[in-house]
This record gives C-alpha cells, sequence and structure tokens, in this order.
C-alpha cells in the first residue's frame, strides 16, 4: 500500500512538473518572437521618430535664423525634441542616424541659452557616435561626434569667460 502511494506520488509530481516544463517552454518561446516584434517596431519607431524630429528641428532653426520669437509651445517643442531623441536613443543606442539630430538639436538649445541640455546631447553624440573609421574613403561621413566636440568646447569657453 504505501509502495502504490509513494509510486502514484511520484508519477504525479513527474506528471506535474513535465507539465510546468512544457508551459515554461511555450512561455520562453512567446517571449522571443514578442521581442522580434518589439525590435520591429522600435525600428519603425526610430524611423518616425527621426521624421518628426528633423521637421521639428528645421522649424525651430527657421526661427532661430529669422530671429522670431520663440512661443512658449516653441518652447514645449524643443523640450519635447530633447526628451524624444533621448527616448530613441535609449532604445536605439547604436543607431548613427541619431547623431545628426541630436547634435542640431544641441545646437538650438545652445541658441537659446538652454546649455545643461545641449551638453548633456553633445555628451551623448561624443561619447556613442564616434567617426565611423571602417567607411569608404568614397563614402561621404560627417564626423558629429567631432562636430559636438567642438561644440562643447566653444560652450565651455563661454561658461568659463563669464
Amino acid at each position: 500500500m504505501k509502495n502504490h502511494l509513494a509510486k502514484t506520488l511520484i508519477i504525479s509530481t513527474l506528471l506535474t512538473g513535465i507539465f510546468c516544463f512544457q508551459s515554461g517552454l511555450s512561455i520562453v518561446t512567446a517571449q522571443r518572437s514578442s521581442n522580434i516584434e518589439q525590435k520591429q517596431a522600435t525600428e519603425s519607431e526610430l524611423n518616425e521618430g527621426i521624421e518628426d524630429t528633423q521637421k521639428i528641428i528645421k522649424e525651430l532653426t527657421l526661427k532661430i535664423y529669422s530671429a522670431s520669437l520663440f512661443s512658449p509651445e516653441d518652447n514645449d517643442k524643443l523640450i519635447g525634441l530633447k526628451l524624444k531623441l533621448y527616448d530613441l536613443w535609449s532604445k536605439n543606442p547604436t543607431n548613427r542616424e541619431l547623431a545628426k539630430p541630436m547634435y542640431e538639436t544641441a545646437g538650438i538649445l545652445n541658441k537659446r541659452e538652454m546649455k545643461e541640455e545641449a551638453i548633456e546631447l553633445l555628451n551623448i553624440v561624443i561619447e556613442n557616435f564616434p567617426a565611423d573609421e571602417e567607411m569608404d574613403e568614397e563614402t561621404i561621413s560627417i564626423d558629429y561626434s567631432a562636430k559636438a566636440q567642438a561644440m562643447l568646447d566653444k560652450i565651455n569657453q563661454q561658461n568659463a569667460g563669464q
């Protein structure tokens, strides 16, 4: 009787373990396919985000060069732009397409006397998007890292002079 009870307990434990193992495998498989879908959505989000940021950068740059006053909405757009770029970068930290809009946004922030925000973006560009030494000589590549360093040096000189 005790042997029969022990066998039943062992068999039920094994069956439960097998069921849990299979459930675990299906969860892992579902998570992997979900991660693949998220990466694809992130690439789409990145492309849309870069297009949106370029439109806002162009609009705000035109206002700066035409000596137009920034409205409170424009200032909100500028801060929103910085936050959007930071979000895109945190999701895609190696995507070099972000270097240009980050550099350009830092320039606008600098001209608007928002130096700390500009410095944050410049440091991201400098640290994460160095010159690509493996590019073909025939391919024209702008080194936003060097441009960002030059702008950062200029901001630091201005801050030291004040």
